[in-house]
């Protein structure tokens, strides 16, 4: 282009020639004599990064790239590690609404050896008579506890027996034996009043003379 208008012009042209950093000697050399040929009157040639600095360049800063990179690697590490913490909350969160649920423990059964030692006292509160039977575990723990009164088939028998096996599945699920003598003593309903005991003169109820026999033995 500069040839094409140099021959219209009385003076040189105010053009620069802009050259690679990688530009050697010879190149520079094969250029003003190409310049020579095209009827040019004069050339400027700048190679890239020839001064400190200069107001445009053709490649990046290494040192820029360098930086940009290691901000980007920073940045990508900021991000994963934002996300894990992210995934540990959530983690937590659930942890924390899993513990605030109520717990339910079911109780686990104990049940008797096959061969346990019993204890069986006879009682009489009124006109009623009956037996008691209290096994135990192998430490001397009450495991059943079963009551026999007045005649086999009547009403009175029957709600003792039910009431006999409820004990006895209570005591095998660990329910201490003190909680029932706190919660059946001085019960009263009738048959209620004498008994052969020594130690228990008077009973209040049936239940009443059962437990208090059994918690002072």
């Amino acid at each position: 282009m500069m040839s094409a208008v140099q021959p219209f012009l009385s003076g040189a042209i105010s053009k620069t020639a802009n050259l690679p950093e990688e530009t050697i000697v010879e190149e520079v050399e094969e250029t003003y004599i190409e310049a020579w040929e095209l009827g040019l009157m004069a050339v400027v040639l700048y190679r890239d990064n020839c001064k400190v600095s200069q107001p445009l360049s053709s490649t990046k800063d290494l040192a820029t790239q360098d930086t940009t990179s290691e901000t980007e690697t920073w940045e990508a590490l900021a991000a994963e590690a934002e996300a894990e913490c992210s995934t540990l909350r959530h983690r937590v969160a659930g942890l924390e609404e899993e513990l605030s649920k109520p717990k339910v423990i079911s109780p686990v059964r104990s049940r008797l050896p096959r061969h346990r030692r019993s204890r069986t006292y006879a009682f009489r509160v009124g006109e009623a008579e009956g037996y008691v039977t209290v096994g135990e575990y192998d430490d001397g723990r009450p495991g059943e506890l079963f009551a026999k009164v007045s005649k086999q088939g009547s009403t009175s028998a029957g709600v003792m027996d039910a009431f006999s096996i409820a004990i006895s599945l209570g005591l095998q699920h660990g329910v201490p034996l003190e909680t029932y003598v706190r919660k059946f003593t001085n019960m009263r309903f009738e048959p209620a009043g004498m008994t052969d005991d020594p130690d228990l003169r008077i009973a209040s109820s049936l239940v009443d003379c059962i437990f208090r026999r059994v918690a002072i033995d």
